[in-house]
């Protein structure tokens, strides 16, 4: 009963769109479709709270062209995005996993993840000449961002997974994202662990800098699975009350996600145009690293679980103190 619900929403969704199209829908084209033109879709528009940085590309197309269904806010912490979800004052949020799961813990259920959107997006940056394999970096200094979030759990899970212990073998100094980038780009920082889009943008300034290994390659050898960065999750009341609204999104997003990897790079022209990043050759070297990926359902489930798993293993607080139940899938 539920699979054919969702194929009618789905189908009437579909419809929906045909029939904007019909009207010279230019959504596709960066242009906005006049609310009034399209105000018979919803009573509301859906309101989407996105951490800045990398879990806001996903929704960048939705935000500037769909506004006549969405309004899409950007938070610059963590704790923001968890309060405005908490709050109540956001239906659907886009960020790292492990808030994901803290806020499932933490609210009893109130949540549900509807989507992945970003695998594996950290890098292990050097420029150090000595340093050419990830068990060069025992007893040096990295620096790192992300104290206390996904970047931190990730580390230590990989680098747990290699056999070298994140506390006794290497001293990861954590520093706030700015900081870090900045000694990156003069030198001071000549080895650390740093997230998209800011690791494309220190090894595209400074030409002494570069990825030393494939962090999401060694974390699949050891784990059997991809590492899951960014998803998508939404008010647990929310899709019981609009589940169409909430199919409808998924398509979207799809679509979206879709859009800036196009091979004719109107996605990269979008971010560049409209300011997500200072040039073309900068969001396109971005978004080819950034691992951007759209999934949900079944196909999502083992990556999510997989990620859970490792960071439970590092530091349960990673996860809420707790794996979360199959109860946090949508």
């Amino acid at each position: 009963m539920k699979n054919f619900r969702r194929i009618f929403v789905l189908l009437m969704a579909a419809v929906m769109l045909f029939s904007l199209a019909s009207c010279k829908d230019n959504t596709d084209n960066g242009e906005t479709v006049p609310e009034e033109t399209t105000s018979y879709i919803r009573e509301s528009k859906t309101r989407i709270a996105v951490l800045d940085g990398i879990d806001a590309l996903g929704t960048a197309k939705i935000k500037l062209s769909r506004d006549y269904a969405y309004t899409v806010t950007t938070c610059g912490s963590a704790e923001e995005i968890m309060n405005t979800v908490t709050e109540g004052k956001a239906d659907l949020a886009a960020l790292p996993l492990d808030l994901a799961a803290k806020l499932y813990n933490s609210t009893n259920g109130e949540v549900k993840i509807i989507a992945v959107n970003v695998l594996g997006a950290v890098h292990l940056l050097t420029g150090d000449s000595g340093v050419t394999s990830l068990a060069d970096i025992k007893g040096k200094t990295v620096y790192a961002t992300g104290k206390g979030g996904y970047c931190e759990y990730f580390i230590n899970a990989v680098l747990t997974q290699n056999g070298i212990d994140p506390e006794k073998d290497v001293k990861i100094e954590y520093k706030e994202q700015d900081e870090l980038t900045a000694l990156a780009l003069d030198g001071t920082a000549k080895l650390c662990f740093v997230p998209e889009p800011y690791a494309t943008r220190i090894v595209r300034e400074n030409k002494e800098m570069k990825r030393l290994v494939d962090l999401n390659g060694l974390w699949e050898k050891s784990t059997g699975t991809k590492p899951v960065q960014s998803v998508v999750i939404a008010r647990t009341e929310y899709i019981e009350k609009n589940p169409e609204y909430i199919e409808t999104f998924l398509f979207h997003n799809e679509v979206s996600l879709n859009y800036l990897g196009s091979e004719d790079n109107q996605g990269i022209n979008f971010l560049s145009e409209n300011g997500y990043f200072s040039s073309f050759d900068l969001a396109a070297a971005t978004v080819s690293a950034s691992n951007l990926a759209f999934m949900k359902g079944e196909d999502m489930k083992p990556l999510i679980k997989g990620t859970f798993e490792a960071f439970y293993a590092v530091d349960p607080d990673s996860v809420g103190g707790a794996i979360p139940d199959d109860g946090i899938f949508y």
